[in-house]
């Protein structure tokens, strides 16, 4: 079994990556911001044994303004609706958005000491 799927390209998990979705925090004087931005495979045509994958930036997903009086886990919230709801837009839609590891990080990721809203003690 491991040697068909070897053969046909799936020896991984992860071997149809197509894109990818970068978080970033920048925390403003005012109000702190994270941006979503994503990359995306450049190719005409998507399918199973694409060999040389060149992926390219394509633009904002989103960007998520927590509140000065908002939680860790509602901002965590926050940013998973707005995964979700880059999932239905183009080029996502029909596509797979896996967070797993980012719902694994979850109660690790103290997300109002990082965007600033927090401040050390």
């Amino acid at each position: 079994m491991y040697t068909a799927r070897k053969r046909q390209g799936e020896s991984w998990k992860y071997n149809q990556i197509v894109g990818w979705i970068q978080l970033s925090v920048f925390q403003h004087q005012l109000f702190p911001c994270i941006k979503a931005q994503y990359y995306f495979v450049k190719a005409k045509r998507i399918n199973r044994n694409m060999l040389k994958k060149q992926f390219t930036y394509r633009g904002k997903g989103f960007d998520v303004y927590p509140d000065s009086s908002s939680s860790s886990s509602a901002i965590y919230t926050e940013i998973c609706n707005a995964l979700k709801e880059l999932n239905q837009e183009y080029p996502f839609k029909r596509r797979y958005i896996d967070i797993e590891c980012f719902q694994l990080l979850r109660s690790y990721i103290n997300w109002r000491k990082l965007t600033g809203l927090e401040q050390n003690q």
